[in-house]
């Protein structure tokens, strides 16, 4: 039996209550091409298409009609309105930068991520592509959030969030908390002191998206003044256990507990490793030398404190037999750590476990990293995710 135009309408409408937008949009659209100046039916399409996001076909709809009777619908400016209020997409990621004594650093940080942010949007064809960044103040007794705050006023960037611990926590409880207001498909870590490379965001964005099954993005890591002398076995390890080069799905940080925050690791290190330790033991990753951060040399930070280390120009020292102690004891946490997580099933909506439960150890002959077994570089290496010893 034939239905009258306002019928259609009526019965698009009841669809639209009950969310069944595919079965509303066939109706409206047909009730439409019957005729094409019925403004009930596009108004309900017009709902319709903005209702499920789609601007772009809601304002080409709006821009044909030439109706200006008062007493109806003006459709431009109900598009008008809805730009206004409608709520901003959710974010491609988030950037947790850790901070502690970095008012000085932290404005060339936060630099860096907007240049990357700028990048990605370029390079995706997506200008309104939006990133978080959560500046972490781990309790600085210096002006951290005071300059966060003006650097996002200074620049326009809305998507800045700020968190001030009560007490100094260390990096890893900073990276647990920035992580805990984390938003979007990715995850990415940034010391106060060093930087993103312009192609940083969008290299961990687009591998993650490209291979489902991958659950974290590792790349390479300039090393400022010494990158052509740090000896590969030190560029594998640290590039595969550090944080500013990591891209990680949220669900995956948060299913491994984060960075582990027992003050053990605070008096000797070793956070990074392992967390790392526990990505790779539950989940594959994508692990490329290409390089997208600048770990960046300062007096008294973590690469000063190593750069004799990493380009072999210090020798062994007398190792301090406390310290040691400390490192054992933090690996057998970690260890068990491992353990804990081998053991748990699967999740849903998380990328599959791998299908061992050690991370590998042999990281000179990974071929995701494009070293060969001597450590030198390969032309082209696989990009597959994952892959065992």
């Amino acid at each position: 039996m034939l239905v009258t135009p306002l019928e259609a309408v009526r019965l698009a409408a009841e669809h639209m209550r009950r969310l069944e937008l595919d079965a509303a949009e066939r109706i409206l659209r047909q009730t439409l091409e019957q005729d094409s100046g019925f403004r009930l039916a596009a108004g309900y399409l017009l709902m319709l298409l903005l209702t499920s996001g789609r601007r772009d076909e809601a304002r080409r709809l709006a821009e044909v009609d030439t109706s200006t009777d008062p007493a109806f619908l003006d459709f431009r400016r109900m598009c008008d309105l809805w730009e206004e209020n409608a709520p901003p997409a959710e974010p491609v990621g988030t950037v947790v930068i850790p901070a502690w004594r970095a008012a000085e650093t932290l404005p060339r940080a936060l630099d860096s991520v907007l240049r990357a942010v700028l990048h990605l949007r370029e390079a995706t064809g997506q200008p309104e592509a939006r990133v978080r960044i959560v500046v972490a103040d781990d309790a600085s007794p210096d002006a951290t959030s005071a300059v966060a705050v003006g650097w996002a006023e200074d620049n326009g960037f809305t998507d800045l969030v700020v968190l001030r611990a009560a007490v100094n926590g260390g990096p890893a409880a900073a990276r647990n908390l920035g992580a805990a207001r984390a938003s979007g498909e990715c995850l990415w870590f940034l010391d106060a002191d060093d930087e993103f490379l312009p192609d940083h965001l969008v290299f961990g964005w687009s591998l993650l998206r490209a291979v489902p099954m991958a659950g974290f993005v590792r790349s390479g890591i300039l090393f400022d003044g010494i990158d052509d002398r740090v000896l590969p076995e030190y560029r594998i390890a640290n590039q595969n256990t550090s944080s500013i080069n990591l891209c990680v799905r949220p669900a995956c940080h948060h299913f491994v507990g984060g960075y582990p925050e027992l003050p053990v690791f605070r008096q000797c290190g070793g956070e990074d490793a392992a967390y790392s330790d526990a990505l790779s033991c539950r989940f594959y990753g994508i692990r490329k030398m290409h390089q997208t951060v600048f770990y960046r040399w300062r007096q008294g930070n973590s690469l000063d404190a190593q750069r004799d280390r990493f380009t072999g120009d210090r020798a062994g020292e007398q190792a301090d037999m406390s310290f040691t102690l400390c490192q054992t004891v933090a690996r057998i946490i970690s260890e068990g750590r491992i353990l804990a997580l081998a053991a748990m099933p699967p999740t849903p909506g998380l990328p599959p476990v791998r299908a061992f439960n050690r991370p590998f150890e042999n990281l000179l002959s990974d071929p995701e990293y494009g070293l060969s077994a001597d450590g030198h570089g390969t032309a082209d290496a696989p990009s597959a995710a994952g892959g065992g010893a």
